[in-house]
């Protein structure tokens, strides 16, 4: 089985499950819009922690990491290039470290650019989120979710060199220098 350490996490979340993915895509209206015809982009696989983690941030996600999550929706945000859900978990004040926790369902590439990697970025849920905030006329939809079915996800980390990480045994503590020979 291969293993990875601290250095190649690119960032912390929760991963959600197969059958909240699909919960995601039914319940949030996946990637419909009847103002535009434009390619999706869907990212609605996970709630990020903590993007770039620190070792100490990793040290402490350590003994969370394979344990299975609530997650709440509480509104749903949507303009012309993205929508999200912003959530909570029980996680969310000791582990969270941005600005809103969400989970962002997909961006539109309405510049047709996602074929050259330049479509809307998933980080750009953080902007829509400030957008709803101070009532920016460019939000389209802007719902308070009250009774949304819940979702679960895993904890884990999103590696360069094993993607999507949920087992604590794969990850090992700390750098490769500080590890070693990781076979």
């Amino acid at each position: 089985m291969s293993k990875t350490t601290f250095d190649s996490v690119i960032y912390a979340g929760i991963f959600l499950t197969e059958d909240s993915k699909e919960l995601v895509k039914q319940s949030f209206g996946f990637g419909t819009r009847k103002d535009i015809d434009a390619d999706i982009m869907w990212f609605g696989h996970h709630v990020t922690l903590y993007f770039k983690p620190t070792n100490y941030y990793l040290h402490l996600l350590h003994d969370h990491i394979g344990r299975t999550v609530d997650i709440n929706p509480k509104r749903y945000i949507r303009d012309k290039n993205c929508s999200c859900v912003t959530v909570d978990t029980e996680l969310t004040r000791d582990l969270f470290m941005g600005r809103s926790m969400h989970l962002t369902i997909c961006t539109w590439d309405t510049r047709g650019l996602a074929k050259e990697g330049k479509g809307i970025s998933p980080a750009y849920s953080n902007d829509l989120i400030l957008m709803d905030k101070f009532n920016d006329p460019n939000v389209i939809e802007a719902v308070n979710l009250g009774e949304a079915p819940e979702l679960k996800g895993k904890v884990g980390v999103f590696t360069s060199t094993l993607k999507e990480v949920t087992d604590p045994t794969i990850l090992l503590k700390g750098s490769i220098a500080e590890v070693g020979n990781l076979s």
